[in-house]
């Protein structure tokens, strides 16, 4: 397959001391892939390319700092994401002003965007005081309090180390380059901009592809027509042109991934419903990801977890016991079974540990007899193992003394079970380890803490990571909007284009005078801007494949919805593969679904014991 990036527009601007930068790690990946490709066949041996996500960039250049020993990057230790959340958590519960029905976990995300946006347009406390603003004032004084648990635990913000980057480079503590190429970015904050400059000799974007490619519209009833629709498309391509590179762009992709990957799971791989169908990878590349804590083997151990909390419903001990990844009895699955019917008789909706075990350990005794002691693999014995360690923990620790103590429990409930792991289950499993690891590193913001307190950070944790799994290359790419910037491909569909969505509506930061954040060109806070950057990567997938099929919904829900205008005066589609009105996929069918209709047979029933048909009781009178 091609690669998913034109690499003959970058070939002649790569020298020796230049740089590339993307927005994201796939952008950065995919140009990679297609510079090691379009070397084997010029030479040998080739250098890599210096191609990096900017973040990346950013952390490196901190690191080389540190290596040679800045001043500036010695003051503290570099936070992750998490660890940024934790103190900014710590921050707000500090905060005495926020009322009852106020919770803080409300305003982190909040907080730390608006104090992001604070540093990246290079605003000072005094700027937002004086804005007379009751959103700003509030968000200056936690933005120092922020500031000052960093210093006071000797921590650098993401942030923070992009100032002392910026730094080293104008202070020449880090080597310039002659040029940086931007490749994929619409915008650039002022603090990103002055470091770009700072960095390097020149610095521009990477120039379009010269020719505008054959662009139709599409249009649907409804949304999940639009959906059913690309897949359609899609399957049709791969079946006509085996070498095409297909992109899907979804702008909502997060939010419908589980729609968007049955609709193309039902048209690429129909098997995949039959109850004996092993699992196989799709084929379609589906970027975004899924929550670690949806998967099920991480829901699970987060459910096991669960167990420390003093009662539990019904519905969770349940569930639990559906649950394939815990435990190692071998009649375990008459015992569950058991359970469950004993615990539906006792219509109890919510029990404690102790609680559970002795209906585990009564069910147990009628299948081994009570004269007879339970193994140690009994889920019964699990439990008591389980108690019994809990029992010892109900002092505060550190987050790292958790980790330890959650990895002891989960092994004592035979988590996650005897069955050798597939490869999905297995990447969650390693991701999981992982997460442990990011709970442990918890502690260097924090002091002891509770049983409950780090096991809700363990789940947000795990809510908050995204689990992408590892899979093949595909010819069909489905993408976020933003993701699929950049990429090129041979067939590109692109959905949401309707007046709603482009160009997108303003959405200001709600700590922020809007006034301010029109004025400094701030994200979501100009109707005007969103306009500009909607052509702008209208104009870039206009150019990004050799056939663009640009579609969007008639209606949403009851909503009348009418098409961008940005779209103005494109022709409709001609492929009729996509029109049919008869076309099963088109009403959210399985592609199986007429095939199975039309085989079916009519049975006749012998209904002779009823009534007898009367002119009477046909007209209803009796």
């Amino acid at each position: 397959m091609q690669p998913l990036f034109a690499i003959d527009r970058l070939r002649d601007r790569v020298t020796d001391n230049c740089l590339i930068l993307t927005p994201n790690q796939r952008l950065a990946s995919k140009i990679r892939q297609a510079w090691n490709l379009d070397r084997q066949h010029r030479q040998p041996v080739w250098k890599p390319l210096p191609v990096l996500a900017l973040d990346t960039w950013v952390s490196e250049s901190w690191l080389a700092l540190q290596d040679r020993a800045y001043p500036p990057a010695l003051s503290g230790t570099l936070l992750d994401s998490a660890q940024e959340r934790l103190v900014w958590q710590q921050v707000l519960e500090d905060d005495e002003t926020l009322t009852m029905d106020a919770s803080p976990g409300n305003f982190i995300a909040i907080a730390a965007q608006g104090w992001h946006l604070v540093n990246h347009w290079r605003l000072t406390c005094n700027d937002l005081l004086g804005q007379h603003h009751q959103g700003a004032e509030k968000l200056a004084s936690w933005g120092r309090a922020f500031d000052q648990s960093l210093q006071q635990w000797r921590l650098v913000s993401r942030d923070e180390a992009t100032v002392v980057v910026l730094k080293g480079f104008r202070e020449q503590a880090l080597p310039r380059h002659d040029e940086i190429i931007l490749v994929g970015f619409q915008t650039l904050t002022p603090l990103h901009s002055s470091l770009i400059a700072a960095a390097a000799d020149s610095h521009g974007h990477l120039p379009l592809s010269a020719h505008r490619r054959q662009c139709r519209v599409r249009a649907t009833d409804n949304a999940a027509g639009e959906i059913q629709a690309a897949a359609c498309w899609a399957k049709h391509i791969v079946a006509t042109f085996p070498q095409a590179r297909i992109g899907i762009v979804i702008a909502d992709l997060a939010n419908r991934r589980t729609e968007v990957e049955r609709v193309f799971q039902q048209q690429l791989c129909p098997a995949s419903i039959l109850p004996d169908s092993p699992f196989e990878t799709p084929d379609f590349n589906l970027s975004a990801g899924t929550a670690l804590a949806d998967t099920p083997l991480v829901a699970a151990a987060l459910a096991l977890l669960a167990l420390n909390r003093q009662h539990l419903p019904l519905e969770h001990v349940l569930q639990l016991l559906n649950n394939p990844f815990w435990g190692a009895d071998g009649s375990a699955s008459a015992v569950r079974s058991g359970a469950q019917w004993r615990l539906r008789e006792q219509g109890q909706l919510e029990l404690g540990l102790g609680e559970f075990r002795d209906c585990l350990a009564a069910v147990e005794a009628g299948f081994t007899g009570p004269e007879r002691p339970m193994s140690d693999d009994s889920l019964s014995a699990m439990l008591l193992a389980f108690g019994s360690d809990r029992r010892q923990r109900f002092r505060k620790q550190h987050y790292r003394q958790w980790r330890d103590h959650f990895s002891t429990q989960l092994q004592q409930l035979g988590w996650p079970g005897k069955r050798t792991l597939d490869s999905l289950e297995y990447q969650q499993f390693s991701h999981f380890a992982r997460l442990l690891d990011n709970l442990a590193s918890l502690d260097i913001a924090s002091d002891p803490v509770d049983l409950y307190c780090a096991l809700e950070q363990l789940q947000q944790l795990a809510r908050e990571s995204i689990f992408q799994a590892e899979t093949p290359d595909s010819a069909i790419q489905i993408l976020g909007t933003l993701e699929a910037a950049g990429l090129q491909f041979s067939h590109l569909w692109v959905t949401g284009l309707d007046d709603s969505q482009w160009p997108q509506p303003t959405r200001p930061h709600p700590l922020l005078p809007v006034p301010l954040q029109q004025k400094l060109a701030m994200p979501r806070a100009s109707a005007e801007r969103e306009l500009q950057l909607s052509r702008e990567l209208f104009d870039l997938f206009c150019h990004s494949a050799e056939r663009v099929v640009f579609s969007y919904s008639r209606m949403d829900g009851d909503r009348e919805l009418l098409p961008s205008i940005l779209i103005d005066g494109l022709p409709p589609i001609e492929d009729k593969t996509t029109e049919s009105a008869t076309n099963p996929y088109d009403h959210g069918m399985h592609p199986w679904t007429a095939t199975i209709a039309a085989t079916g047979h009519l049975e006749i029933f012998d209904d002779s014991f009823g009534l007898p048909l009367t002119a009477a009781s046909a007209q209803g009178t009796i």
